[in-house]
């Protein structure tokens, strides 16, 4: 994957599918084109509804976009604990030469 890489190319090349189960459902933003590999692996895409040509959006597309919204602010706090985390963590340790980074990757979830 050099250069310049789609949403799709990552998503495919990243093994980001690998950890999708049936059922989930993955938040992204409006153009993040990967509907049909989420499908594939059993999963569900929220993004939240457009106006897709009308004036105003309907009632159920307006409950909608709340609802992600909401769970968008719990997902970028969440993030931001992950960061503040790793940087702290990136700091105490050093990275074994043997490891994985698979295996430190889990160290910092265990962290937390």
């Amino acid at each position: 994957m050099g250069g310049r890489a789609s949403d799709k190319c990552v998503v495919n090349d990243s093994g980001f599918l690998d950890f999708i189960n049936p059922g989930d459902v993955v938040m992204a933003d409006r153009g993040f084109l990967i509907k049909k590999e989420l499908i594939g692996a059993g999963a569900k895409l929220a993004i939240p509804p457009g106006k897709r040509g009308h004036l105003q959006m309907t009632k159920m597309q307006l409950l909608q976009t709340k609802l992600i919204v909401n769970l968008r602010i719990h997902v970028k706090r969440a993030i931001k604990r992950i960061k503040v985390q790793y940087f702290k963590w990136s700091w105490r340790c050093e990275l074994g030469v043997g490891t994985s980074i698979r295996q430190n990757y889990d160290s910092l979830l265990c962290s937390l």
